[in-house]
């Protein structure tokens, strides 16, 4: 698949699955993709090989209580 001309946002792509869909389409080409994450160095790792296409934010979880 040619994901050249696609811009994605992985949730969770600082590990595990997340990471790994993370790292498959920065290596397939993709256009643009935000990784969204707790970990600083997962997060930057896959989004760097995008040169200046990639971007990781740092995601805080919420606890349940705040979201009554």
């Amino acid at each position: 698949m040619n994901f050249s001309s696609q811009s994605i946002v992985v949730t969770g792509g600082t590990q595990g699955v997340g990471f790994a869909t993370a790292t498959l389409f920065a290596q397939h080409g993709v256009k643009a993709i935000a990784i969204c994450g707790r970990n600083r160095e997962n997060g930057e790792a896959a989004a760097l090989p995008q040169e200046n296409n990639g971007l990781w934010t740092p995601v805080q979880p919420l606890d349940g209580d705040q979201l009554k």
